[in-house]
């Protein structure tokens, strides 16, 4: 006597995993299994290591990663880790999120990255850290400026350096058409003004 698809032990047990999987998958735990529990900002998601990449708590990611999570772990409004160490100046946290994997230029729901947070916030140890670690020095950000513009524009002499050693485009204008040097010179921010001009800005 042929047996019904979908009848016998088999398929419910199946089943009883699947429903279980979810459930653990719904409380935010990491499911074993060949793929990796790389949840972004979905519906629960687990967001251990966005959480403690903002505390910079290095321990704990490293123990999210060891469970099975994407070091480009989001919070729950989809904001990656990398974004939120920078935003808070957790430069260690930033080096062992780069060090175990986490794009360099992930960028939250405003579209920005990393480095566009730090060259507003004048953070240039930091800088130096993603851009040696990959970042793009001419990624535009939430109102599509460059780092360099958004560095120059704050004053952040230091970020301005670091982005001149890392090459990045003096050429690149704001919405308005402005470069980096146009605005130092209006600003008057004379040392901002020898650095570009001696990296050879027009």
């Amino acid at each position: 006597m042929t047996r019904p698809t979908g009848s016998g032990p088999f398929p419910a047990l199946l089943s009883r995993k699947l429903a279980i999987a979810a459930l653990a998958l719904g409380l935010g735990f990491a499911v074993s299994g060949p793929a990796r529990a790389d949840f972004g900002n979905t519906v629960g998601a687990d967001t251990t290591i966005a959480d403690s990449a903002a505390k910079g708590d290095l321990s704990e990611i490293n123990k999210a990663i060891l469970r099975g999570l994407s070091p480009d772990g989001t919070d729950v409004s989809g904001t990656p880790a990398i974004v939120l160490a920078a935003q808070k100046g957790q430069n260690d946290a930033v080096r062992y999120l780069l060090a175990r994997g986490a794009r360099p230029d992930s960028t939250d729901r405003d579209g920005n990255a990393a480095l566009n947070i730090v060259a507003f916030n004048g953070n240039d140890g930091l800088a130096e850290i993603l851009l040696a670690g990959g970042a793009d020095a001419n990624k535009t950000g939430a109102d599509r400026d460059v780092p360099l513009i958004v560095a120059t524009r704050q004053h952040s002499t230091g970020v301005v350096k670091v982005l001149i050693a890392y090459k990045a485009d003096l050429t690149e204008t704001d919405l308005t058409g402005r470069t980096a040097l146009d605005i130092a010179k209006e600003r008057r921010f004379n040392d901002i003004v020898k650095l570009l001009e001696a990296a050879g800005a027009p």
